[in-house]
């Protein structure tokens, strides 16, 4: 089987999808990924062939910047203009070129790749979507239902008021059930995963001090793959909090971000584990260093 998996954001919509990937190259199944141009280089230094298709939503060079106040309207605009307007737009008739050329058996891609799931309905070929937002809360069908009508009827597909499309075939969620917002229950055709996500052989993507993190809780914090660069001063904010809490605490700061420079604490050296006392926080600050840039 050919299998093309599609991603429309940065490196948080593709980490969902390569243990996927991974899987179904192991059971010999072709696979390729299409990607915004900035991001083929990160799927391939993860070993998979990619395909620039269109959808730009990363650009400029990483740098950290202030955190903004919480504007919900300005994250519902990313998602019905940006996403489910003219990225949609862009991947959907990239996609179509692609999948002509290559011709894939199966789609599978990220639930904000509303392109690549129009693509696949024009083609006749059954999708698979790939939760990357755990809450549930982002991608609702009143916000993106007018954009997508508008690229279904363009691409000449029948109207779709209930949004089947998002989840008619299947829908794979590797998040843990609990994180889900119950005002957003899961399809139908929801099909909980536990993906392997980290492989300790690749670039020494885990450190060997992890095994020793024992005797109390652990608790992992991250700011994920985007929103770390733009946080102001959350980590060191969130150091303080967990300062005085008798666990293990593991913070993954990304590629982009020095954390014995970026993100000081008295109680941290470098990224190594150390401690203040026994009652109090075992802080370990790791740049995580996946393949490729951040983005």
């Amino acid at each position: 089987m050919r299998i093309l998996l599609g991603f429309a954001g940065g490196s948080g919509h593709f980490g969902p999808l390569a243990p996927i990937a991974r899987a179904a190259a192991a059971a010999g199944h072709a696979v390729a990924f299409a990607a915004q141009p900035a991001m083929v280089p990160v799927v391939e230094a993860a070993g998979f062939q990619a395909f620039a298709t269109g959808g730009a939503t990363v650009g400029k060079a990483p740098a950290r910047t202030t955190l903004l106040a919480l504007d919900a309207a300005r994250e519902d605009r990313a998602v019905r203009d940006g996403y489910a307007g003219r990225v949609a737009r862009d991947r959907a008739a990239q996609l179509l070129a692609l999948c002509g050329d290559w011709r894939p058996d199966l789609v599978v891609c990220d639930e904000l790749d509303f392109g690549a799931m129009v693509a696949a309905e024009r083609l006749g070929l059954p999708h698979a979507s790939v939760l990357v937002i755990a809450a549930g809360a982002l991608v609702r069908r009143d916000l993106v239902a007018a954009p997508l009508a508008a690229l279904r009827a363009q691409h000449g597909l029948a109207a779709d008021p209930e949004l089947a499309m998002l989840s008619r075939h299947l829908v794979l969620s590797p998040v843990p059930p609990s994180l889900r917002d119950p005002a957003y229950p899961l399809p139908a055709t929801a099909h909980p995963i536990r993906p392997h996500l980290l492989d300790a052989g690749a670039d020494g993507l885990v450190p060997d001090w992890l095994a020793g993190l024992a005797g109390r809780p652990t608790v992992h914090a991250t700011l994920g793959t985007v929103f770390n660069l733009e946080s102001g001063d959350l980590f060191e904010r969130m150091l303080a909090g967990l300062r005085d809490l008798p666990v293990n605490a593991v913070v993954t700061v990304g590629r982009d971000i020095d954390p014995a420079r970026s993100v000081p604490s008295p109680a941290i050296s470098g990224s190594s584990a150390t401690s203040r006392n026994p009652c109090c926080c075992r802080i370990a600050i790791w740049c995580c260093r996946m393949p490729g840039r951040a983005a």
